[in-house]
């Protein structure tokens, strides 16, 4: 099965302007995740990929802002969620 380096490129080289990524975390329920790392490994695997994009902490904010509230049952959304932009 293909790592999460080999799927974090993937997504990199197909993303048009946004990529919305959220990681399942060490000890999060559940089945069928491909790694289960904490917030900042996942951060640091998609930067160390390309220099294509970069993190996006405003508009990461501002959607888990947006969505607060709205997924009571998928708590882990919003503790995972991360965005990041493609350069041009």
């Amino acid at each position: 099965s293909p790592t999460p380096l080999a799927i974090i490129k993937n997504v990199i080289n197909n993303a048009k302007k946004y990529i919305i990524f959220s990681g399942a975390q060490l000890m999060q329920p559940g089945i069928g995740h491909i790694s289960c790392l904490p917030y900042p490994i996942w951060l640091s695997y998609f930067l160390s990929c390309s220099n294509k994009i970069k993190y996006n902490l405003t508009k990461t904010i501002e959607l888990i802002n947006k969505l607060n509230g709205k997924f009571d049952t998928c708590w882990w959304l919003l503790n995972n969620l991360m965005i990041f932009e493609r350069s041009k």
